[in-house]
């Protein structure tokens, strides 16, 4: 298995959402024990801005530099700066494989366009080339305690299980407790796979001790829109999905991941790509 620093990406382009997601990452790195990785990208339009503010790229450095030191001072948390040139799509996963950091973290503020809305938001596509699982956050900001209930989905589709590793983690660091949310369904095939799924899931909390309940999606309803109607009234405080990367037109149109990525409570979601990679695929190794 791929070695990972004990270090945390942290997206930040300076919006309001960003500065969120640095104080999620900070959150995690102190119980962590881990340092951050503040990563700016300069693409064009960065540097259209900073030739009409008459700066440089030292300019955009010192800020980050200060907020490194704010965090330190704050959290105890050792940061780290990236500045690297390109697309945002890809050079903040670049990045991430670069330092060879084991999470990453972004803030987000919506949809903004059709444009996002058919091919994807902005969110899910960095989620799609990042090397290591995603956690996307809007505006509400950190608990200091950190996530102590974290919601699961539980679905026919195997790849759910690969989330298991990540709850066992913040259980372990956050002392925190899971839901597996059940999708409803009535055909057997599927209703056996999510079976398959369902034992498998409690076999290997309940051998690596991670408390859990279980909830069922109501019979009738949308599951992710359920999904994040049962989060907000028992207080999760982070969800956990797998986002498939082969969207079809009716995903696209339906925006099933969006609208848990977006929900209206601003409840944190962590979400890992369908595709397999290294360190989301090994059951044998527990670390991000």
């Amino acid at each position: 298995m791929e070695n990972y620093n004990n270090m945390i990406a942290v997206a930040n382009d300076f919006s309001h959402e960003s500065f969120i997601a640095i104080e999620h990452a900070a959150i995690i790195a102190q119980k962590d024990n881990s340092e951050l990785l503040i990563i700016h990208v300069l693409n064009k339009d960065t540097k259209s801005k900073l030739e009409e503010a008459r700066q440089t790229p030292e300019y955009v450095r010192q800020i980050l530099t200060d907020q490194a030191e704010k965090v330190k001072k704050i959290y105890g948390v050792t940061c780290h700066i990236a500045m690297p040139e390109g697309e945002i799509f890809t050079a903040i996963g670049n990045t991430t494989a670069e330092y060879k950091a084991k999470f990453l973290v972004m803030g987000t503020h919506g949809i903004q366009s059709l444009g996002e809305r058919l091919l994807g938001s902005w969110a899910l596509r960095i989620v799609d080339s990042s090397p290591v699982p995603v956690l996307i956050v809007q505006n509400k900001g950190a608990k200091k305690e950190g996530y102590k209930r974290i919601l699961m989905e539980l679905t026919n589709a195997e790849q759910c299980r690969r989330l298991l590793p990540h709850a066992v983690i913040f259980h372990q660091v956050m002392g925190s407790e899971l839901v597996l949310f059940e999708d409803y369904e009535e055909d057997p095939f599927i209703k056996n796979e999510i079976a398959r799924n369902k034992t498998f899931a409690q076999q290997y909390l309940e051998k690596k001790g991670v408390p859990y309940t279980m909830a069922i999606q109501s019979k009738g309803s949308k599951y992710y829109h359920d999904m994040t109607k049962y989060a907000a009234a028992n207080d999760v405080d982070l969800i956990m999905i797998v986002a498939s990367k082969d969207r079809g037109f009716i995903e696209m149109v339906t925006e099933p991941e969006q609208k848990v990525i977006y929900n209206k409570e601003e409840i944190p979601v962590l979400c890992i790509s369908a595709v397999e990679t290294t360190i989301m695929g090994d059951f044998m190794d527990d670390n991000w």
